[in-house]
């Protein structure tokens, strides 16, 4: 019973992939969506912070042409963007797991 309600497993990428696809050309866009006082408190190199709170009126900014890592501190709030993110029609989104929890590469403080 409980089957027919469970979700699609999310499309995901560990830390230490993202770090690695960074140093590539057709880096991913990372979108952070921890709140400010979060993101001003550490971040990756290159983020966007879009608080999930604002995602959905900041879906302009998030190119559909170019893969999207989205990342919060631990990853629950960058999985519901990233269902967000999904029903609007986005397909080459994924999930950063463990979030900055998780994150050993450099951080902006």
């Amino acid at each position: 019973m409980f089957g027919l309600f469970a979700r699609a497993p999310v499309p995901s990428i560990s830390p230490e992939t993202l770090q690695y696809r960074l140093a590539e050309k057709d880096a991913p866009l990372i979108i952070d969506v921890r709140e400010p006082w979060e993101f001003q408190r550490g971040h990756i190199r290159g983020a966007l912070n879009l608080p999930l709170g604002q995602l959905a009126q900041s879906v302009d900014r998030i190119s559909q042409e170019r893969d999207v890592a989205l990342i919060c501190a631990h990853g629950t709030r960058s999985l519901s963007a990233h269902r967000l993110l999904s029903r609007l029609g986005f397909t080459r989104i994924l999930n950063v797991t463990g979030g900055m929890a998780q994150w050993h590469g450099p951080v902006i403080r």
